[in-house]
Protein backbone atom coordinates (compact mmCIF):
# COMPACT_ATOMS: atom_id res chain seq x y z
CA UNK A 1 0.00 0.00 0.00
CA UNK A 2 2.94 2.30 1.09
CA UNK A 3 4.17 1.35 -2.69
CA UNK A 4 0.99 2.94 -4.11
CA UNK A 5 0.89 6.52 -2.09
CA UNK A 6 4.42 7.43 -2.20
CA UNK A 7 4.97 6.40 -5.65
CA UNK A 8 7.26 3.56 -5.38
CA UNK A 9 10.61 3.69 -6.77
CA UNK A 10 13.79 4.25 -4.61
CA UNK A 11 15.00 7.28 -2.17
CA UNK A 12 15.01 8.14 1.39
CA UNK A 13 11.44 7.55 3.30
CA UNK A 14 11.71 11.27 4.05
CA UNK A 15 11.55 12.11 0.30
CA UNK A 16 8.73 10.24 -0.37
CA UNK A 17 6.46 10.76 2.56
CA UNK A 18 6.89 14.65 1.96
CA UNK A 19 4.21 14.97 -1.05
CA UNK A 20 1.63 13.12 1.75
CA UNK A 21 2.36 15.18 4.85
CA UNK A 22 2.01 18.51 2.51
CA UNK A 23 -1.32 16.86 1.06
CA UNK A 24 -2.42 16.62 4.60
CA UNK A 25 -1.35 20.29 5.77
CA UNK A 26 -3.26 21.12 2.62
CA UNK A 27 -6.48 19.80 3.90
CA UNK A 28 -6.15 20.76 7.30
CA UNK A 29 -5.43 24.64 6.74
CA UNK A 30 -8.45 24.46 3.76
CA UNK A 31 -10.50 22.89 6.57
CA UNK A 32 -9.70 26.00 8.37
CA UNK A 33 -10.48 28.72 5.73
CA UNK A 34 -13.46 27.02 4.83
CA UNK A 35 -14.53 26.99 8.20
CA UNK A 36 -13.62 30.46 8.94
CA UNK A 37 -15.28 31.78 5.86
CA UNK A 38 -18.65 29.49 6.81
CA UNK A 39 -18.77 31.48 10.33
CA UNK A 40 -17.64 35.29 8.79
CA UNK A 41 -20.50 35.06 6.07
CA UNK A 42 -23.21 33.35 8.67
CA UNK A 43 -24.31 36.64 10.33
CA UNK A 44 -23.99 38.80 7.16
CA UNK A 45 -26.10 36.57 5.70
CA UNK A 46 -27.98 33.84 7.28
CA UNK A 47 -28.74 31.58 4.36
CA UNK A 48 -26.41 28.67 5.04
CA UNK A 49 -26.41 27.01 1.72
CA UNK A 50 -24.90 30.04 0.22
CA UNK A 51 -22.60 30.46 2.79
CA UNK A 52 -21.20 27.10 3.02
CA UNK A 53 -21.44 27.06 -0.80
CA UNK A 54 -19.27 30.31 -0.75
CA UNK A 55 -17.02 28.88 1.72
CA UNK A 56 -16.54 25.42 0.00
CA UNK A 57 -15.58 27.72 -3.64
CA UNK A 58 -12.79 29.84 -1.60
CA UNK A 59 -11.29 26.72 0.44
CA UNK A 60 -11.31 24.04 -2.34
CA UNK A 61 -9.45 27.21 -4.65
CA UNK A 62 -7.01 27.31 -1.77
CA UNK A 63 -6.77 23.62 -1.97
CA UNK A 64 -6.11 23.86 -5.58
CA UNK A 65 -3.65 26.11 -5.86
CA UNK A 66 -1.57 24.85 -2.72
CA UNK A 67 -1.53 21.10 -4.09
CA UNK A 68 -0.85 22.23 -6.99
CA UNK A 69 2.07 24.60 -6.73
CA UNK A 70 3.08 23.43 -3.33
CA UNK A 71 2.47 19.46 -3.06
CA UNK A 72 2.85 18.14 -6.61
CA UNK A 73 4.49 21.13 -8.44
CA UNK A 74 2.94 20.67 -10.90
CA UNK A 75 3.00 23.09 -14.11
CA UNK A 76 -0.76 22.48 -15.34
CA UNK A 77 -3.34 25.01 -14.91
CA UNK A 78 -6.38 24.64 -17.13
CA UNK A 79 -6.54 21.27 -17.40
CA UNK A 80 -5.55 20.38 -13.82
CA UNK A 81 -8.22 22.64 -12.74
CA UNK A 82 -11.06 21.17 -14.50
CA UNK A 83 -9.74 17.58 -13.70
CA UNK A 84 -9.33 18.47 -9.72
CA UNK A 85 -13.17 20.93 -9.91
CA UNK A 86 -14.40 17.51 -11.54
CA UNK A 87 -12.91 15.37 -8.87
CA UNK A 88 -14.25 17.84 -6.24
CA UNK A 89 -17.88 16.82 -7.82
CA UNK A 90 -16.96 13.19 -7.99
CA UNK A 91 -16.32 13.74 -4.04
CA UNK A 92 -19.52 15.31 -3.09
CA UNK A 93 -21.36 12.77 -5.07
CA UNK A 94 -19.62 9.70 -4.25
CA UNK A 95 -19.39 11.22 -0.15
CA UNK A 96 -23.10 11.90 0.20
CA UNK A 97 -24.49 8.51 -1.43
CA UNK A 98 -21.83 6.39 0.53
CA UNK A 99 -23.30 8.21 3.52
CA UNK A 100 -27.13 7.85 2.96
CA UNK A 101 -25.97 4.08 2.68
CA UNK A 102 -23.89 4.09 6.09
CA UNK A 103 -26.59 5.39 7.55
CA UNK A 104 -28.93 2.43 6.69
CA UNK A 105 -26.52 0.40 8.31
CA UNK A 106 -27.65 1.95 11.32
CA UNK A 107 -23.95 4.23 11.27
CA UNK A 108 -24.92 7.91 12.68
CA UNK A 109 -23.94 10.47 9.80
CA UNK A 110 -21.08 11.61 11.97
CA UNK A 111 -19.07 8.30 12.26
CA UNK A 112 -20.41 7.85 7.95
CA UNK A 113 -18.93 10.99 7.18
CA UNK A 114 -15.73 9.95 8.98
CA UNK A 115 -15.31 7.17 7.43
CA UNK A 116 -15.82 8.13 4.17
CA UNK A 117 -13.34 11.35 4.30
CA UNK A 118 -10.95 9.21 5.26
CA UNK A 119 -10.96 6.37 2.72
CA UNK A 120 -11.64 9.93 -0.07
CA UNK A 121 -8.42 11.26 1.36
CA UNK A 122 -5.97 8.92 0.55
CA UNK A 123 -7.79 7.48 -2.74
CA UNK A 124 -7.82 11.82 -3.48
CA UNK A 125 -4.44 11.57 -2.66
CA UNK A 126 -3.38 9.37 -5.09
CA UNK A 127 -5.18 10.54 -8.06
CA UNK A 128 -4.44 14.17 -7.32
CA UNK A 129 -0.53 12.26 -7.72
CA UNK A 130 -1.65 10.14 -10.51
CA UNK A 131 -3.68 12.08 -12.88
CA UNK A 132 -4.41 15.78 -11.79
CA UNK A 133 -1.03 17.26 -10.91
CA UNK A 134 0.81 14.84 -13.64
Amino acid sequence: MWRIISGGGKGDGMNKAKPLILFSLSAVLCAVVDYSVYMLLQPISQLAPFCYAIARIISSTVNFLLNRSVVFRSKERLKAAVKYYLLVLVNALIGSLIVNLLKAYDITAVYAKLIIDVILFMVNYVIQRAFIFT
